[in-house]
């Protein structure tokens, strides 16, 4: 923590560092008031959520993405990928 004052006409600053104990108790309490926010924030998710899924959520999620030009290309690489691959199991 600075410190100032007058000696013989001139301003002095100096600055003492804060001891280990104390940095130590700003570090411990600091990470306890952000451990104290992210357990209100995981109790606030976890209150949202049901709890268990329902039985037909898959079917909101059907067809998605038909019709998208990226996800067909997406689906197009990986077939690739699986054909390459039996290919070479196939060689052995």
């Amino acid at each position: 923590m600075p410190s100032s004052g007058v000696a013989g006409g001139c301003e002095i600053s100096i600055s003492i560092p804060a001891s280990p104990v104390h940095r130590v108790r700003m570090a411990t309490a600091t990470l306890s008031a952000r451990v104290t926010r992210l357990e209100k924030t995981v109790a606030d998710i976890l209150a949202k959520q049901p709890d268990k899924p329902g039985r037909d959520d898959w079917k909101s999620v059907v067809g998605m993405f038909d019709g998208d030009a990226t996800m067909e290309r997406i689906i197009e690489r990986g077939a690739a990928i699986r054909r390459a691959e039996r290919r070479e199991v196939r060689r052995g």
